[in-house]
């Protein structure tokens, strides 16, 4: 059975805690014998290794430091989106819909037919061929895919952090079968040893 999911990055540096101690925070521990990762929540006595235990060695834990931002949840997260982040994600936003191709289609025209002298008693201020509109566009083209970037690496760090909640999730669910697993054990064995056979 995997223990550690391949790419979570979590440090285990911190110092050995023993059976019993109350667990500070929501985090991942991490056994020191076998690698063994399980999930405490705050206020949660740390419990013995199950694959220790079947081998009755005595373990220790270690927590993951790295953990506090994956149990966060996303909308926390983006509650504390930057200024620039949310000024990126509104730009990007407009630039996703039709209204911002109607803007530059109308933008477009009404700048070439003012400079090829559409308009009686207007001076043009870029000729034919429109360098000034090329240089313009060239530097919104620019920033329109930076943003984009920006918008995507946020996008990419929110993927990981839903991954990472998926995880503690399942890790949780995990250790709770585990533990239903062996009270059943325990009560067929207390069953058995009072001459009743439970019904398969």
């Amino acid at each position: 059975m995997k223990k550690e999911k391949e790419g979570l990055d979590i440090s285990f540096k911190g110092p050995p805690l023993h059976v019993g101690f109350v667990a500070e925070k929501d985090a991942v521990y991490k056994c020191t014998i076998c690698g063994n990762l399980d999930l405490f929540r705050k206020g949660e006595s740390l419990k013995r290794c199950e694959i220790c235990y079947e081998f009755r060695r005595h373990n220790t834990w270690r927590m993951g430091r790295q953990l506090e931002l994956a149990t966060k949840h996303p909308r926390e997260v983006e509650r504390k989106k930057s200024v620039e982040d949310k000024a990126s994600d509104v730009i990007i936003g407009f630039a996703g819909h039709m209204k911002f191709i109607y803007v530059h289609i109308f933008w477009f025209i009404l700048w070439i037919l003012l400079n090829v002298g559409f308009a009686i008693g207007f001076a043009a201020f870029d000729p034919y061929p429109f360098n000034l509109l090329t240089l313009v566009i060239s530097i919104e083209a620019i920033l329109l895919s930076s943003f984009i970037m920006i918008s995507q690496n946020r996008q990419s760090r929110r993927a990981d952090l839903r991954a990472e909640l998926d995880y503690l999730v399942n890790l949780k669910a995990e250790k709770e079968i585990i533990h239903i697993r062996e009270e059943l054990k325990d009560m067929r064995k207390m069953l058995l040893s009072h001459g009743k056979h439970p019904k398969r």
